[in-house]
C-alpha cells in the first residue's frame, strides 16, 4: 500500500516467550547431617527454549518452614540440562536463628527443598515452582493408638493415629499431594495419598481442596509402629502440585515448596526435684498424674524418673513467700527435654496455699517450677487423726500438684472463673483434694463427669476438671483440637 509519499513502514516487535524449566527431582527433597554422613544435596534441571542462547538461572534453598538459607545466580547455555549440589552453606538470613551459634555459615541438621528460576530476558522467564499454590504447615497432633483389643500390653500395638494439619491458599484446588514421613535418620519410611485422608475438619476425604485467603485441613494418618522405633525428631513433609497446566508454557502441573513444620509437638515434659523432699517421689500417684492427662484431656505427657541432676539454683517466689532450692536439668536432661518443660517438688514449709507455679519459659533451659507444700497439706487435712491419714495426704499431694500443672498446660493463668467446690481449679484446697469417690467405684477422687467424642465413639470420665472448656483451654494453648 502506498501513500501520497511512498509506502506505508510498520514497526513491530514479538516478545518469545518459550523458556521452560524442568526437573525429574521436584519431589526430592533434600537431606542434610553432615555428623551423621548425610549430604545428599545434589539435583538436576533442565532448561529448554527454542533458540539457544545464554540465560540467568538463580538456585535458592529453603528450610522446610519456607525460611530462604541460600541463593546463587549463574549463567547457563539454553537449552541444556545441569546438577547442582549444595554444599550446606547459608548465604541468606531470613529470620531468627541464622547463622547460628558462633557465626558458623553451615545449616543446622534436616530436610532442605529447592527452587529454580530462569530469565533470558525481562519478557522471558520461568520458575520450577508453583507461584499459584501455597502449603502453610501446622502441627502434627498425637491422636491416638490401636492396642490390638490388649491396652495394657504394648508389644502388640499395630499403628499410632497422627493428624496433620495444614492450609492451602489458592485459586483453584490441588491436582495432587502426599504426606511423607522422615525419621531421625532422614530417610523416608512412609508415605500417604492426601486424596485418600480422612479429613477431620470437614469430615470427608477432601484434602487438596484449596481458597485464596487459605482452606485449613487436618487428615488423620495411620503410622505402622515399626517404622517410628527409633528415638528423635519424626517430620511430617508436605508435597503437594497445582491446577494450573493450562496457564504454563510446557502445559504441566507445577509443585509448591515442600513444607514440613520445624517446631516439635508440645508436651508435658514433666521433671523432679528431690532436694528440697527428698521422700517427693513416693508422695504423689503418678499414675494418677498420667490418667488425668493423658487419658481424661488427652495431652501428651512424659514423667521422666529419677531425679534431676544439674546445678543447684535458688528461686525466690516472690514478696512474702519463700526462696526454694532445686537441681536443674543436666545438659543430658536438657537434651531429651522439650517444650513446656516443668521440674516438680515438694517442700515442706510453705504457707498459705498448697501449692505455687513460677511458669518462667517453659524451656528445658529456663523450666516452669512447681511446688507442692506438703506442710499446708497436711495441715488442711480434714481428718488428720482418721486411719488412713497417710493415704488421704497423698491424695492431697497428688491433685494439689495436678492443679499446678494446670498452670503450666494453660497460657491463661486465670483460674476456673466458676470456682467450683468440685474442680481440681480451685484457688483454695478442700476437701474435695483428699477424699476418694466412692460412688464411682474407681480410686481417684474426683466426682465430675466429661463425655465428648474420641475416634469416633463417645466416651466418658470422671475428671478433675469440672469442664470441658477447662479441659480445652489447655489443650489449645498447647496448640490440641478441643474435645467436643
Amino acid at each position: 500500500m502506498k501513500g501520497p509519499r511512498g509506502p506505508f513502514q510498520t514497526s513491530i516487535t514479538i516478545h518469545v516467550q518459550n523458556l521452560v524449566v524442568t526437573s525429574s527431582d521436584v519431589g526430592k527433597v533434600l537431606r542434610w547431617d553432615p555428623e551423621k554422613g548425610i549430604t545428599d544435596t545434589t539435583f538436576g534441571y533442565a532448561i529448554e527454549c527454542a533458540q539457544r542462547k545464554p540465560v540467568q538461572v538463580t538456585v535458592r534453598i529453603y528450610s522446610m518452614d519456607g525460611r530462604k538459607v541460600y541463593e546463587v545466580t549463574e549463567e547457563k547455555m539454553c537449552p541444556g540440562s545441569y546438577s547442582f549440589r549444595w554444599e550446606g552453606k547459608v548465604n541468606v538470613w531470613e529470620g531468627d536463628g541464622y547463622p547460628s551459634e558462633g557465626g558458623s555459615n553451615i545449616a543446622p541438621a534436616g530436610l532442605y527443598t529447592f527452587d529454580v528460576l530462569v530469565q533470558a530476558n525481562p519478557y522471558d522467564g520461568d520458575r520450577l515452582r508453583s507461584g499459584a499454590l501455597t502449603v502453610e504447615p501446622g502441627p502434627v497432633e498425637y491422636y491416638g493408638y490401636d492396642d490390638g483389643g490388649t491396652p495394657e500390653d504394648e508389644s502388640d500395638d499395630g499403628y499410632l493415629y497422627y493428624i496433620r494439619w495444614y492450609r492451602l491458599y489458592s485459586g483453584r484446588d490441588s491436582s495432587y499431594g502426599e504426606i511423607r514421613l522422615y525419621d531421625p535418620d532422614l530417610e523416608e519410611v512412609q508415605s500417604w495419598v492426601v486424596s485418600g485422608l480422612w479429613c477431620v475438619e470437614h469430615e470427608a476425604t477432601d484434602g487438596l481442596k484449596a481458597h485464596p485467603e487459605g482452606l485449613l485441613h487436618g487428615v488423620i494418618l495411620r503410622v505402622p509402629v515399626s517404622v517410628m522405633e527409633k528415638a528423635g525428631i519424626y517430620r511430617f513433609v508436605l508435597h503437594f502440585y497445582d491446577d494450573y497446566a493450562d496457564s504454563y508454557k510446557n502445559h504441566q502441573v507445577k509443585a509448591a515448596l515442600d513444607r514440613n513444620q520445624s517446631t516439635v509437638r508440645e508436651r508435658l515434659d514433666i521433671w523432679v526435684s528431690t532436694l528440697p523432699d527428698n521422700n517427693f517421689l513416693g508422695k504423689i500417684y503418678w499414675n494418677w498424674i498420667i490418667f488425668a492427662f493423658e487419658t481424661v484431656a488427652k495431652i501428651p505427657l512424659v514423667v521422666h524418673p529419677g531425679d534431676t541432676a544439674g546445678q543447684e539454683e535458688t528461686y525466690w517466689l516472690g514478696i512474702g513467700r519463700t526462696s526454694i532450692r532445686f537441681r536443674s536439668l543436666s545438659r543430658a536432661q536438657k537434651k531429651r527435654a522439650c517444650r513446656r518443660t516443668v521440674i516438680v517438688m515438694g517442700y515442706p514449709s510453705g504457707s498459705g496455699k498448697p501449692g505455687s507455679t513460677a511458669e518462667r519459659s517453659l524451656t528445658p533451659e529456663d523450666p516452669a517450677l512447681s511446688i507442692v507444700f506438703t506442710n499446708v497439706v497436711d495441715e488442711n487435712h480434714p481428718d488428720p487423726a482418721d486411719l488412713n491419714a497417710a493415704s488421704m495426704s497423698i491424695n492431697g499431694y497428688t491433685n494439689t500438684l495436678i492443679h499446678e500443672l494446670t498452670h503450666v498446660a494453660n497460657d491463661n493463668d486465670n483460674h476456673c472463673s466458676q470456682n467450683v467446690s468440685t474442680c481440681i481449679w480451685r484457688s483454695s484446697i478442700n476437701d474435695y483434694f483428699f477424699y476418694n469417690n466412692s460412688k464411682s467405684g474407681i480410686v481417684y477422687a474426683w466426682y465430675n463427669l466429661v463425655s465428648y467424642t474420641w475416634k469416633g465413639s463417645r466416651v466418658q470420665y470422671y475428671s478433675l476438671w469440672h469442664s470441658l472448656d477447662e479441659i480445652n483451654e489447655m489443650r489449645r494453648s498447647m496448640r490440641l483440637i478441643p474435645l467436643r
